[in-house]
């Protein structure tokens, strides 16, 4: 080895002394962008889960306009921001991987790949576009109908928030705080709004004869559209009240927990009682190895039980100023002590599994495990994988013959109508071209499809109050998007919901299950119950990508956490052996 000299030797460390100082100049800019695209993933959620359900605008008049024109706008400035400086040190990104698979090198540790979910949404997305540009229906498959905006570049929006939020959301819990607080404030307001009480003044101008009195609720509208809502803000508070230690957080979430079952089990919609009982369901089914949970699950059913006398005895008290729905109003077609009496069950229920004990086969089998014991291997994520597949065919077979014998066992005004909407949903499904039948008649497309090609002509207006608004929509999710983005749209569609409950339940199941698999277990499953009788709209789909985005985002940042912290183990271990 040669022998420097001294100018040799202070040349050579100024030109190192360069490098470094270029690299960390280099490296300043990247970590910037990041930390800018953290924040800005921050606030886009608050805009969604806090701004969203709380702004009203003008009132009730066109509520449905003026939340999506906040949304969209929203949406486009952040994910346009997102785009703008996110995605080309990310394309970069891509190319280096591309260049180290073809080398046949592995990959860094700390990535993680594409996710089940995220296949799903990105086909999902594809089958959207390809839609879209084959309709015959040209401006409406990309804008939608007026009033509900659920065309292609709604559900594009959909997809960009999903990889928006599950790549940039940095874990912090400040934003989901602040969303629990709005659903609390949402709730505090129904309530409100059932007892003849309005703050805001939203309901000036109404009696309490009118429709809109007892139908619009708090700052969300139409109460079918509040429960769309709760489908998916509901699992934040009952995942975070499930999990959280801290007891004073425990009694806030308890609180907002049981508000929001009394305002959903009142509210006038039977669908309301459907993503009850879903939620109650799956709770029960996910945790049933917890007493935690399950004591915790007897404390909320007991008090929704115990308020909902409260609320009838209040209710009556406001006599003609309460705003009751009559056709769906629960307390009037249940004695008030028998929920009592379900108080009183559950609240004694509660008390007995105080200081049980799961043991034996079940604790074995399973208890909380290591989670190096339960990572799974390439082949174990392929059979996942095939597994996901084959439950999508199934489901989506499944789905079909239940609507095909609902329509057959019910008549055309089952469910305010939805049976002649399902009826002929299927009927167009069914007469469509090969083309139609795998890539629909473009998103939202649903009337101008159906009706056109049954030309049901006077035989769709049967006088119903809604008038032509109902008509938009066959009123269940999955039928509509049998006729708007075909089989392959739909299939993609119902596998985002399949492997979101396949990972979130399976993580659960192993006993490595956190707040943000509870969060997107419930979600999946009462917004994907919820969507058998109901529709897209502002309120509920943006939301339910948003959930998935972070669920997504929070496993995506323990994966590169563990990774890291991994190697840095290893490289502290093999720096330690040199020395």
């Amino acid at each position: 080895m040669p022998i420097l000299s001294e100018y040799d030797k202070l040349k050579y460390m100024r030109q190192n002394d360069r490098n470094i100082y270029n690299m960390e100049e280099k490296a300043v800019p990247t970590k910037d962008r990041n930390e800018f695209l953290e924040v800005l993933c921050n606030m886009f959620i608050i805009a969604l889960l806090v701004a969203l359900p709380l702004y009203t605008g003008k009132g009730y008049w066109q509520l449905g306009d003026t939340k999506y024109m906040l949304f969209r706008n929203l949406s486009l400035l952040c994910l346009g921001g997102w785009l703008t400086v996110g995605m080309p040190a990310r394309i970069c990104t891509v190319m280096k991987r591309m260049r180290t698979a073809v080398g046949g090198q592995k990959r860094a540790a700390g990535r993680r790949g594409f996710s089940g979910t995220d296949f799903a949404v990105a086909c999902y997305g594809a089958c959207v576009l390809v839609s879209a540009l084959v309709s015959p229906y040209g401006r409406l498959a990309w804008a939608g109908y007026e009033g509900w905006y659920m065309g292609a570049f709604s559900q594009i929006l959909f997809v960009g928030i999903y990889f928006f939020v599950s790549r940039q959301y940095d874990g912090e819990k400040w934003p989901l705080y602040l969303a629990e607080t709005a659903l609390l404030l949402v709730t505090v307001l129904g309530l409100l709004h059932k007892l003849g009480i309005d703050p805001l003044g939203l309901q000036s101008g109404w009696n309490s004869g009118d429709w809109v009195y007892s139908h619009m609720l708090s700052t969300l509208g139409n109460i079918n559209w509040l429960c769309g809502y709760y489908s998916v803000a509901l699992a934040f508070v009952t995942a975070h009240f499930l999990r959280e230690e801290n007891k004073l957080l425990q009694a806030v979430l308890y609180a907002a927990t049981v508000m929001a079952y009394v305002l959903l089990g009142i509210q006038g919609s039977q669908s309301g009682l459907l993503i009850l009982a879903i939620c109650t369901a799956v709770c029960v089914l996910a945790g049933w190895r917890s007493i935690q949970v399950l004591r915790k699950l007897c404390l909320v059913l007991s008090g929704f039980f115990l308020c909902l006398p409260l609320m009838d005895f209040l209710m009556k008290l406001r006599g003609k100023k309460a705003a009751v729905v009559r056709d769906g109003n629960i307390l009037e077609s249940v004695e008030w002590y028998t929920w009592i009496i379900g108080g009183l069950f559950f609240l004694g229920l509660f008390w007995i599994l105080a200081g049980k004990k799961i043991s034996g086969w079940w604790q074995s089998h399973w208890g909380e495990r290591d989670r190096a014991e339960v990572s799974l291997s390439k082949e174990e994520k392929k059979e996942n994988a095939v597994i996901v597949i084959l439950l999508t065919g199934g489901v989506l077979i499944g789905l079909f013959l239940l609507f095909r014998a609902a329509v057959y066992f019910v008549d055309d005004g089952f469910g305010s109508g939805r049976g002649f909407l399902w009826r002929i949903a299927l009927e167009n499904v069914e007469g469509a071209g090969l083309k139609e039948k795998l890539i629909g008649a473009g998103p939202d497309c649903y009337a101008e499809a159906v009706f056109n090609r049954l030309a049901m002509g006077t035989d769709v207006w049967k006088g119903e109050y809604w008038e032509g608004a109902v008509f938009t929509s066959a009123h269940s999710e999955y039928l509509n998007q049998l006729c708007n983005v075909g089989l392959l749209g739909t299939v993609s569609y119902l596998a985002v919901f399949l492997t979101m409950l396949w990972t979130c339940g399976g993580n659960i199941r192993r006993g490595e299950g956190g707040i943000e698999d509870w969060l997107g277990l419930l979600a999946a499953a009462m917004y994907g119950a919820h969507s058998l009788v109901s529709f897209q709209q502002v309120l509920n789909t943006p939301l339910l990508f948003l959930t998935f985005g972070i669920c997504e985002g929070i496993r995506r940042r323990r994966t590169e956490g563990e990774s890291a912290g991994q190697e840095k183990v290893k490289g502290g271990m093999t720096g330690g052996k040199a020395e």
